[in-house]
């Protein structure tokens, strides 16, 4: 996150968004997230509707999964080579963009799901 992040953002403020998963809750991450100085955004539990990932997940998983891995290294180089050279910035650009729209629609729905 912090090499992201700085690259990203180049020291402008940003939240930090996790899906809400008890993993990402407990004590100790959400004590991390913490010290870091990093602010996070609050997170109906279940609802991956709103996170952007979810579309580049699909996106990777359509460009690179086709084919099988020999081995999870070449898996990592595989995905890491993708995300750098196949990944449109407009996309992302378009996903970030949309996350207001996300959250609006996600309060609309009362929590409930949207057509993101």
């Amino acid at each position: 996150m912090k090499w992201s992040a700085r690259t990203l953002f180049q020291g402008q403020e940003f939240w930090f968004q996790d899906d809400g998963a008890q993993c990402h809750r407990s004590k100790p991450v959400t004590k991390f997230v913490r010290d870091q100085g990093r602010k996070t955004l609050d997170w109906p539990p279940q609802s991956p509707d709103l996170n952007p990932i979810e579309n580049l997940w699909s996106v990777l998983k359509r460009k690179g999964w086709t084919q099988h891995s020999a081995s999870v290294s070449a898996m990592k180089a595989k995905i890491i080579s993708i995300w750098h050279h196949n990944i449109e910035h407009e996309l992302l650009e378009k996903l970030a963009l949309s996350m207001t729209d996300r959250l609006k629609a996600v309060i609309k729905a009362r929590g409930g799901p949207t057509k993101y």
